[in-house]
């Protein structure tokens, strides 16, 4: 199952990440954290739940969210007379604003605990740069989004754990593509910090990389190359050992392959 989590701060407009969201939302919870009620509601997809302390949300968000409730209250027999449904309860949780995790990992938590094994966060661009590190720093945790689409990037998770081959296409030839290491916050065995990633089709090559002592790609790019029938080559990373955050434009598409 996949869930989609809006959170906080500025968020893409929906046109430009539709082709990211729209093969999974057949099989996704939604999950607003508290202001990400707002993007939610710009992007017309009503969460299945609401969470967080409620300290910035705009009060019309949390008007549209109820309102499905009573929309909800009376429906139609097959003969047509109304009749008076059970009501839907509205699955809001309200947490203190002095707690020990954010609305967003509250959010993801939540996510986990419903049996999501994919999660898509939206939002979460600008404003306080403590906020946007300790994005960053959720995916060094076992509970991380698999795809963060932020206001102009979309960043990817890979590891060798689960999704260790990535393709990407649709990049310009001068689209910045961008590869750091994410070193796990449970690793103890020196051996388990020793990675290795290798890459196709990229400006400057992935492979030998030193990443252990502050290696990144930063603004790397795809080679101008076609195959036999014109079309772009895509760029692939097969990840050989660790975990990485991989930084795309908003147009470009990914698959993972076994």
């Amino acid at each position: 199952m996949n869930c989609i989590i809006f959170t906080g701060g500025n968020y893409p407009e929906k046109s430009e990440i539709i082709h990211f969201i729209e093969p999974l939302q057949s099989n996704s919870i939604i999950i607003a954290a508290d202001s990400g009620m707002n993007a939610a509601m710009a992007y017309d997809m009503k969460p299945d739940f609401f969470l967080g302390d409620m300290d910035s949300v705009k009060p019309e968000a949390v008007a549209w969210f109820k309102s499905f409730e009573s929309s909800d209250k009376t429906t139609k027999t097959t003969k047509g007379a109304p009749h008076a449904a059970h009501q839907k309860p509205q699955n809001i949780e309200t947490f203190p604003q002095d707690k020990d995790f954010s609305d967003t990992e509250l959010a993801i938590y939540k996510a986990k605990s419903l049996g999501a094994d994919f999660i898509v966060l939206i939002g979460g661009s600008g404003g306080r740069l403590d906020h946007l590190l300790g994005i960053l720093e959720l995916f060094k945790g076992r509970n991380r989004p698999d795809l963060w689409l932020a206001e102009e990037n979309a960043v990817i998770f890979a590891d060798t754990a689960r999704r260790s081959s990535l393709s990407i296409s649709g990049l310009a030839e001068d689209a910045p593509v961008s590869v750091f290491p994410v070193f796990q916050t449970d690793c103890t065995d020196k051996a388990d910090k020793d990675y290795s990633c290798k890459s196709e089709n990229l400006v400057w090559p992935l492979d030998g990389l030193d990443w252990q002592s502050g290696a990144i790609s930063l603004s790397n790019r795809r080679k101008p190359s076609t195959d036999k029938d014109g079309k772009d080559m895509p760029v692939r990373l097969n990840i050989q050992k660790g975990s990485f955050i991989v930084i795309l434009p908003l147009s470009a598409s990914f698959s993972f392959s076994v």
